[in-house]
């Protein structure tokens, strides 16, 4: 609950209600506030309109917040809201208690994650990169598809695919350790010395041979 203030030119500051009662007059910032009563924002919203921008935004406040808003709605014709009301949540079909006047809003859980949603979603800079990746992807699939294995951009793949070895490498340790040449065993594997000594000495029982 809060006590709204307002000043000479209707600006508006809050102060949580505690025990005391308000007092009418308050001193800050260099101006004088004078205390925002249900008959003072009535006489204000006769003068200017209650849809007024200095107005308005005033009346959502007292509704929600003020310890009397029951009396600031009366005043003004509207209907008296309720504290706090048990609604489903317009997002993720939960209930939750909210004010009245913000049954339709998010509710908390939901505005958490759209914010960190939010966060995590990619800048523009990096959604132009990505465009410009796709026009320059589709521009190399039409004038040279060889670039391209199984859909992916892929240059060489026939070369590279070639050196990737998926080879039954304990296979060959232990041919290795039977005391086959490692010579011997590179060629029927079709892999280099060096390649099939590294795999060889990976496993922890080379060290038998």
């Amino acid at each position: 609950m809060k006590h709204f203030y307002i000043n000479s030119v209707i600006n508006s500051i809050a102060l949580t209600a505690g025990p005391d009662q308000p007092g009418t007059w308050l001193f800050s910032c260099g101006d004088r506030w004078l205390l925002l009563t249900p008959p003072r924002l009535q006489r204000l919203a006769i003068l200017l309109g209650i849809r007024d921008r200095r107005i308005a935004p005033l009346v959502t406040a007292v509704r929600r917040e003020s310890p009397w808003a029951a009396e600031f709605s009366r005043r003004l014709g509207l209907v008296e809201p309720e504290p706090v009301v048990a609604a489903l949540r317009p997002r993720c079909d939960g209930l939750h208690e909210t004010h009245s006047d913000d049954v339709s809003l998010p509710c908390p859980d939901c505005r958490r994650r759209e914010a960190e949603e939010a966060r995590q979603a990619p800048t523009p800079p990096v959604l132009r990169d990505r465009e410009r990746d796709r026009e320059v992807r589709n521009r190399l699939a039409e004038t040279d598809p060889c670039l391209f294995h199984n859909g992916e951009l892929s240059p060489n793949w026939k070369y590279n695919a070639s050196r990737r070895l998926e080879l039954d490498w304990d296979a060959a340790a232990r041919r290795v350790l039977m005391g086959a040449r490692y010579r011997q065993v590179a060629r029927e594997l079709g892999c280099s010395v060096g390649i099939l000594h590294r795999e060889v000495h990976k496993r922890k029982y080379w060290e038998d041979n």
